[in-house]
């Protein structure tokens, strides 16, 4: 069975604009051959609707809104989530249609979410129902964590939900739908609701479990998107979530663009970031890595570096020196604020006289040089540029130390 997941942004009160919504993903899932769309929790409505979920009119222009929505439904089967009024009060149902017409509704037993108390009362919980041929298990929201020991038959079980983005969530998420596909041995399929409503943002990431507990299909975070789960054709297992509050991410990458890539991880994560990397398969060159859009600080004498020099020049750019630091002419002394590289002198001192003036004997107040490692200034260096390594220094340079060199190979 083809099952169609449409993850999607809906509005809390606008029925008419989320019916549209829902409307459209059946048509599209029409077209990719889909037996089965899977709407998230409340779709109707949208979701947390707090007190309209106790407007009689409301629930019933909900049902109005289902009622257009099985009328598209000739060809396709559809669950749909959205608020049913019944005699013991409002619950959330997952909605049933074939053959345009709604078949039964399914109602969510555990109100485990504190903006649902006091709006929405318990049901019976998840029901065994055939669809296509296909017997499945349809579950709505934190019912899912209670579902066990499935009747044989069943084949897939059919999750609708409206769950927010919290640290950690997602990987708590997937690792319980993988416990519960393999301990049962059924499909898990998970529509998940996306976008922000009041304070709660809901990340979407919607996706399919095989009977073995193989993720097969993750769909896109914070964004809309609809994809088709095949329950029958096999498909490559993808790259789950880590355990506690880490994400696993993979990437196929030139091993030249290793280069410097883990302290820029290490930076970007405060140091919680664990990289590891192995050789895949050698494969053609795939282009140019994009590199530092910044210029270069080129010392244009030899000498000794001095502080005089330096204060005054710090307005170009940030220093890979220090005062007193010997230099020659063509080494790479500090980056520029800008794309072009200059030639500056940092080996002038300051002239000795006799004459006083205020503001002229300020003290000089320079920033701490950028020191690399051998990795960041591999990472760090241009086309025309060397790391240079010696047994008591490592410094940049340039490839042609003359300025002049430079300029006639620029041509």
């Amino acid at each position: 069975m083809k099952i169609a997941i449409a993850q999607l942004n809906y509005t809390v009160g606008d029925i008419d604009g989320n019916t549209s919504k829902i409307i459209d993903s059946i048509t599209r899932a029409k077209g990719l051959g889909a037996d089965l769309v899977l709407f998230a929790e409340q779709a109707v409505s949208g979701t947390p609707a707090f007190d309209l979920l106790r407007k009689t009119t409301f629930l019933e222009l909900c049902e109005d809104a289902l009622v257009q929505i099985a009328s598209c439904c000739d060809d396709i089967a559809a669950i749909v989530g959205l608020p049913i009024l019944t005699a013991e009060g409002t619950i959330s149902a997952a909605a049933l249609i074939q053959d345009r017409k709604v078949l039964r509704y399914v109602g969510k037993k555990y109100i485990t979410a504190r903006r649902e108390m006091g709006f929405v009362v318990p049901s019976k919980g998840y029901e065994y129902v055939t669809i296509k041929g296909h017997k499945c298990a349809i579950v709505v929201g934190d019912d899912l964590r209670r579902i066990h020991d499935c009747d044989s038959s069943v084949e897939t079980i059919l999750s609708i939900n409206a769950r927010r983005y919290g640290r950690g969530t997602m990987t708590r998420r997937y690792e319980m739908m993988r416990d519960l596909a393999f301990v049962e041995g059924k499909n898990l399929v998970m529509a998940n609701q996306v976008g922000g409503n009041t304070e709660i943002v809901y990340d979407g990431t919607s996706g399919a479990i095989n009977r073995r507990g193989e993720l097969c299909l993750m769909m896109k975070s914070f964004e809309e998107d609809l994809a088709v789960f095949d329950t029958e054709a096999p498909a490559a297992p993808v790259a789950v979530p880590s355990s506690g509050d880490r994400t696993r991410l993979e990437f196929t990458i030139p091993s030249r663009g290793i280069i410097g890539l883990r302290s820029n991880m290490l930076t970007a994560t405060a140091g919680e970031a664990i990289m590891t990397h192995r050789l895949k398969d050698f494969e053609p060159w795939v282009g140019d890595i994009e590199m530092r859009t910044n210029g270069s600080i080129i010392a244009s004498e030899t000498g000794t570096a001095y502080a005089y020099s330096i204060d005054k020049l710090q307005d170009r750019g940030r220093f890979f020196i220090s005062p007193m630091d010997q230099v020659y002419c063509g080494q790479v002394v500090g980056e520029h604020t800008r794309s072009n590289d200059i030639t500056v002198n940092v080996t002038k001192a300051k002239q000795l006289t006799n004459m006083r003036a205020s503001g002229s004997d300020d003290k000089a107040s320079i920033a701490p040089p950028i020191v690399f490692s051998l990795e960041e200034a591999l990472e760090y260096i241009k086309e025309d540029e060397y790391v240079e390594l010696t047994p008591k220094a490592m410094r940049l340079r340039k490839i042609l130390l003359s300025e002049v060199d430079r300029k006639r190979a620029a041509k």
